[in-house]
Formats: C-alpha cells, sequence, structure tokens
C-alpha cells in the first residue's frame, strides 16, 4: 500500500481516514481542498488543479484524499489502494453540520485561507452527490480497478472494520 485514494462525499470521514493511515502508514498524506482552492474559496485554474494533481499521483508513494471527479480517472490508475466511502446522506450530512461548529469554534480551516463553511450551494452539492457522482464513481472504478486493491464502505460498521483491519 503505496499509493492510496480515499473518494466519497463529503462528511464520509475521508480525511479522517486519511490521516490515520499517513500516520499507521508513514505516507505522505496530500488534501485535494488545498489544490483546489485559493483562500476565500477562489477556484484556482482548472489547467492547474490538473497539473498540480497530476504531479502528486506522479511520485512514489502517498494518500491522497478527496473525490474531484475530473482528475478521478487518472488518480485511479496511479493508484494502487482505493477507498471508496460511500456512507449514506444522512450521516454525510450529519458529519458535515459537527466538521462546521467544530473548524468554526477552534477556527480551523479546510485549506488555507478557506474557513469552514455551510451554504447553500454545499448542502446542494452534499444533497445530490449521491444521485450526481455515484454513478460515475462507480463506473470508473468498475472499469479501472484491475489488481488493485479496493475497499467499498457502506456503513459505520463497515468503517470500524476497515480501521481495524488497516491500522492494526
Amino acid at each position: 500500500m503505496q499509493r492510496v485514494l480515499i473518494i466519497g462525499c463529503g462528511g464520509s470521514g475521508k480525511t479522517t481516514l486519511a490521516k490515520k493511515l499517513a500516520d499507521r502508514y508513514h505516507l505522505p498524506l496530500y488534501h485535494l481542498d488545498h489544490y483546489i482552492w485559493a483562500p476565500g474559496w477562489i477556484q484556482r485554474p482548472l489547467d492547474d488543479i490538473d497539473d498540480d494533481i497530476r504531479q502528486l499521483c506522479e511520485q512514489p508513494a502517498w494518500i491522497i484524499d478527496g473525490t474531484y471527479t475530473k482528475t478521478l480517472v487518472e488518480r485511479i490508475r496511479y493508484a494502487d489502494t482505493i477507498i471508496w466511502l460511500d456512507l449514506p446522506r444522512r450521516v454525510c450530512l450529519w458529519r458535515v453540520f459537527k466538521r462546521f461548529v467544530r473548524m468554526r469554534w477552534c477556527g480551523e480551516l479546510v485549506a488555507p485561507g478557506c474557513p469552514s463553511t455551510l451554504n447553500w450551494r454545499f448542502l446542494k452539492y452534499l444533497w445530490s452527490f449521491h444521485r450526481r457522482f455515484r454513478p460515475y464513481i462507480g463506473a470508473v472504478i468498475r472499469a479501472l480497478v484491475g489488481d488493485k486493491k479496493l475497499y467499498v464502505v457502506r456503513t459505520q460498521r463497515e468503517l470500524k472494520a476497515l480501521e481495524h483491519r488497516l491500522l492494526r
């Protein structure tokens, strides 16, 4: 396990799991939000995002946390392990709300210069994620998984079992 891709809806637990795996396996951790967003929640130019992610993928070892579908195919091609956190919408929404409160209280940032936010656009994205992105993610994974390790997690119990398996 040298190149681990963790994908899923916001609030599914990608960052939490990524941090645990990075600590356990001593792998560099990259959060896609840091590459997509400039301070003030301004999206960086698409070509810059793509170039930066391509450079990340070419590194010999990493954990990349984020779903950003525009570069999903490329990241899957490079990954040796794919973890898809496909938890229910209600779980993701609840976790996003808790994260928003915690991050606002503690002053944590999602990405440099980007405080946690809970606006209508983001809530709409979360609400529609399963309908809009799940079919595409599933199709891309089926087409490219080959001999890669694939973990699809659909419940909190499965997530705990995966953590137990990978972090012991």
